[in-house]
């Protein structure tokens, strides 16, 4: 699953990209991975009828291409934990989660779309070298009547594609009439872990009787560390990942806090992990699964001890330590 380092390198490499391009066309081929206004929480296709009946299937909401952002013109790309947001001039706004397999490809013009598609936008060609404003085109109206243009119907190259593929479709996609709304979505998460201070972190344990592998995959206390990078800042930090996290003394959640934030800096740094599915808009891999100290080399030596790692499970989840340097 696309952890904060792989959601982080993909709004760096499409913001520079994005801002300020217009969205002449957006197309859903998959209505259950968008959230719209009106849908139950999680998207309709998430919700289950009460067994005694007393609460019925709710119907999908209508989605409109503006919703999708057709019209628009991205003013910003944010991001907290693994939640990105794409913000349109309009107000409206468009929230990605990647799930499991989820990616958002730039795609050139004529390049087929991937299988396992769900979500397209068509984006402006980039405007010709000198040229002030929107680049040249002839105006149509969408659904919802505002203008879009298309520059291939007066000769202008096509500008690229922004595509959204997810093949088991645990990701989604939160369609937003405004900033306010978009903003409280990014607001159920805790505090950032790629800039979290040793206080937040220590304000978020605090009342936390989990192991603290437990609190720290849990996106209300601490935003964007999953099972990868929870074993390698506790690995960092020397703290075994089933002690209490609510016991840990302040020294050893500011250490794990700077373990925190130099692990996931460091995994920026080369782009993210690619383990299967993940890749970057351009279809590259990430290059910070080279360096992983614990995760995924159970049985392999410590680089600090050289003793061998152990699989064990917390909370459900394959966590790999070292029984000496985590002891």
């Amino acid at each position: 699953m696309p952890e904060l380092p792989e959601v982080e390198t993909i709004r760096r490499s499409l913001a520079p990209r994005l801002a300020g391009v217009g969205v002449s066309r957006a197309r859903l081929l998959r209505r259950d991975i968008a959230v719209a206004p009106g849908d139950p929480a999680g998207g309709f296709s998430r919700q289950r009828p009460a067994k005694d009946g007393s609460r019925a299937l709710t119907a999908p909401a209508r989605i409109r291409r503006a919703d999708l952002l057709e019209g628009d013109r991205v003013a910003a790309l944010d991001r907290r934990g693994k939640r990105l947001l794409i913000r349109g001039e309009s107000g409206r706004a468009l929230g990605v989660h990647l799930g499991m397999t989820g990616q958002l490809l730039l795609l050139p013009p004529r390049q087929r779309l991937p299988g396992h598609t769900h979500a397209v936008w068509w984006l402006e060609a980039p405007s010709p070298k000198g040229a002030a404003g929107k680049a040249p085109g002839r105006p149509s109206a969408t659904s919802n009547g505002a203008a879009t243009r298309h520059p291939a119907a007066v000769g202008v190259s096509p500008g690229p594609r922004l595509a959204f593929r997810d093949p088991r479709r645990f990701g989604r996609l939160w369609l937003f009439p405004d900033h306010a709304a978009a903003d409280a979505w990014l607001d159920q998460l805790g505090p950032d872990a790629l800039t979290v201070t040793a206080r937040q972190l220590a304000r978020a344990l605090a009342a936390a009787r989990r192991p603290i592998k437990a609190a720290l995959l849990d996106q209300t206390l601490l935003a964007g560390v999953g099972n990868i990078y929870a074993d390698e800042a506790l690995h960092l930090a020397r703290v075994r990942p089933e002690r209490v996290a609510a016991g840990l003394r302040t020294s050893e959640v500011a250490d794990l806090a700077r373990a925190i934030r130099a692990v996931l800096r460091e995994a920026v740094r080369r782009r993210g992990s690619t383990l299967r599915d993940y890749r970057d808009p351009d279809g590259q891999q990430g290059a910070s699964q080279h360096t992983h100290k614990v995760y995924g080399r159970a049985g392999a030596p410590c680089h600090t001890c050289s003793r061998p790692l152990i699989l064990t499970r917390v909370a459900q989840r394959a966590t790999v330590l070292c029984p000496v340097c985590q002891n």
